[in-house]
C-alpha cells in the first residue's frame, strides 16, 4: 500500500469523519473505497493496455557503431 496526502474542503473531511464512526471505519478506507467505485473500471483499462502494449513490444538490437558510422559515410 502506498501513502498519498489529499488536502480535502473542511465540511468534506467533518462529513467523511461522522460517516466513519458510524460505518466503524476509517476515512481513508472510506475514501479508498469510493476512489475504487469510481475508477475501477478506467484503472483496470489501463492496466491491460499496459500489459497489452509492453507485453507485445520488443526491443530492437543495437546497431554496431562501427556500422553507423559506415552507414554514415563517417568512417
Amino acid at each position: 500500500m502506498k501513502r498519498t496526502v489529499v488536502y480535502l474542503p473542511e465540511e468534506l473531511h467533518e462529513g467523511l469523519v461522522k460517516l466513519a464512526l458510524e460505518n466503524d471505519t476509517s476515512v481513508a478506507e472510506l475514501i479508498r473505497k469510493a476512489v475504487e467505485a469510481v475508477y475501477r473500471d478506467d484503472i483496470k483499462d489501463l492496466q491491460d493496455w499496459g500489459e497489452e502494449i509492453t507485453g507485445s513490444w520488443e526491443p530492437k538490437p543495437a546497431i554496431d557503431f562501427s556500422k553507423y558510422l559506415a552507414d554514415r559515410g563517417l568512417n
